[in-house]
């Protein structure tokens, strides 16, 4: 602290019982660091508890405050975000906007190892997108990371969260010790954190290299959540189908579908029309148009829903009732457009523009039914996929407000995709036909790229920000539904879907009602 603000700047409480709570939260105090580790975590979350309206209000006026706990003992839920006790961190490393942004002493290490680097990882409690400065590797899954040192905004200010241990039990990544750079990592994030706090009610808008990252963090973030709604939707049209048939062979089905990213604010309505026609007991083929009818995405990023996705599909069954080999071939396209907001937080500026957003994907597989009872059978299959999801580059919009615009490149997120799996089916009565699907994928090839550009700003001539931290390169999927048979050649189904998705280690569901005829 002394580094900081200097010696006799500042002022230590060593208990909560003697904070005077109302002295405290006063205009001109900007900065309020509020430590509860080991046996005090109990402590600091009394204190909050009590306090937590006044604390809040203090924040959404513009202070900045820095809560940390490696527990012993509890969680610590506060604001948006809850400071979860474990899993324990053994490794730890500087996101690449900590390694830009720490410049109050010099960083030496930018991975650290111990036992514990970590109590508590923080997890947000809404759909809000935290800014990541210390991540660190789930013991369990090194491929998971945590968030350990992390924060948002908050109004007009800023609330931020450290589980990580005292540095002393802190060494290098191969064990040795850390030396003089023991403290750089506590030193820095109050530098950073008092950055924030001097800026945070002026309203005098920065073009600093540090708070452009920290906005294009967010913006990366909002492109994760929008691409897994619509990698979800276009795997469900590569999956399209229409099987109520009539003596003139055709088939009309009639969709609504609702998809989200469970773990962010990104969903997505369809309203979906599929037409086939049965060549023979063998063959049919299909078309189908799905146009989105509600796309409720994060303020940073917005699809629009003017076109739909256009798609084919063609199906072979060996024989006429549905058993034995079966083989299906389909393919999709739609482009829309795409309008992108820069955060306006973290002093930085809220640049704008407008691209075009396309998406592709065409997919084979083959399955074999077989009766396990007279009333239920079973599908094992397998098959190949391969999506893209395309930003077209574009340049920010340049105003009275927006002096230093943003240019970016195109961006690509595109896999090709192993499926297999058993699907069940049960004839439950003679109009009511369940079924229930489980599946594994397994990415064969990814090519993802990041967020970058370049701009005019001193210190960000050039950036690039991840957009698939956390991203599954093997997933899990499954599903349910039901169907009811109605006279003439008529038929009303609802499935419900949950998928582990592609970029990120959030999950995604989908649920869709149907009305089919054949005509």
């Amino acid at each position: 602290m002394d580094i900081i603000y200097g010696a006799g700047n500042w002022t230590l409480y060593n208990s909560y019982a003697g904070v005077d709570t109302a002295a405290l939260l006063q205009p001109d105090t900007g900065f309020i660091y509020l430590q509860g580790s080991a046996g005090t975590d109990f402590s600091l979350q009394s204190y909050l508890s009590a306090n937590s309206a006044d604390l809040l209000g203090w924040v959404n006026r513009g202070g900045v405050m820095l809560l940390e706990s490696a527990g012993w003992g509890t969680s610590i839920a506060f604001g948006d975000a809850t400071l979860q006790l474990g899993p324990q961190i053994s490794r730890a490393r500087l996101t690449q906007l900590a390694i830009d942004s720490f410049t109050t002493t010099p960083v030496a290490n930018v991975e650290r190892t111990g036992n514990f680097v970590s109590h508590d990882v923080i997890v947000p409690n809404t759909g809000i997108t935290l800014l990541v400065l210390v991540e660190g590797d789930d013991p369990s899954d090194p491929s998971t990371k945590h968030a350990l040192v992390a924060g948002y905004k908050y109004g007009s200010g800023y609330i931020l969260y450290s589980g990580l241990t005292l540095y002393q039990f802190h060494a290098q990544a191969d064990g040795s010790s850390l030396g003089t750079d023991a403290p750089s990592w506590l030193t820095n994030m109050i530098g950073y954190f008092e950055s924030l706090a001097s800026g945070a009610g002026g309203g005098v808008v920065s073009l600093s290299a540090l708070n452009t990252l920290a906005a294009l963090n967010i913006t990366g973030d909002a492109v994760r959540s929008a691409a897994n709604v619509q990698l979800i939707s276009l795997n469900s049209n590569l999956s399209s189908d229409c099987t109520t048939f009539s003596a003139n062979g055709g088939c009309l089905s009639l969709t609504g579908r609702y998809s989200r990213n469970n773990g962010g604010s990104s969903e997505a309505g369809y309203a979906k029309v599929t037409s086939a026609y049965r060549l023979s007991d063998n063959v049919r083929i299909g078309a189908f148009l799905d146009k989105g009818v509600d796309n409720s995405n994060l303020r940073e990023l917005s699809l629009s829903t003017n076109k739909p996705a256009v798609g084919i599909f063609g199906v072979w069954n060996e024989k006429a009732d549905g058993y034995g080999l079966q083989a299906r071939v389909a393919a999709t396209y739609s482009q829309n457009d795409a309008k992108f907001s820069r955060s306006p937080a973290f002093a930085a500026e809220a640049g704008s523009g407008k691209t075009d957003f396309e998406s592709f994907g065409y997919a084979g597989e083959v399955a074999y039914a077989f009766p396990i009872t007279s009333d239920w059978a079973a599908k094992p299959y397998a098959g190949v996929r391969y999506t893209q999801l395309k930003f077209d580059g574009y340049q920010e919009d340049a105003s009275a407000e927006v002096t230093a615009p943003l240019s970016f490149s195109n961006l690509k997120l595109e896999s090709t995709t192993a499926t297999a799996g058993i699907r069940f089916v049960g004839q439950i009565a003679q109009p009511l036909r369940v079924t229930a699907n489980l599946g594994l994928e397994h990415d064969l090839n990814q090519n993802y790229d990041d967020l970058r550009g370049t701009s005019s700003i001193a210190g960000l001539e050039s950036f690039r920000v991840d957009v698939t931290d956390g991203s599954r390169r093997s997933r899990a999927v499954a599903g349910i539904g039901a169907a009811y048979a109605l006279p003439y050649t008529q038929e009303i189904s609802l499935n419900a879907d949950w998928y582990q998705q592609s970029f990120s280690r959030q999950n995604g569901s989908s649920i869709s009602a149907s009305y089919s005829i054949g005509f």
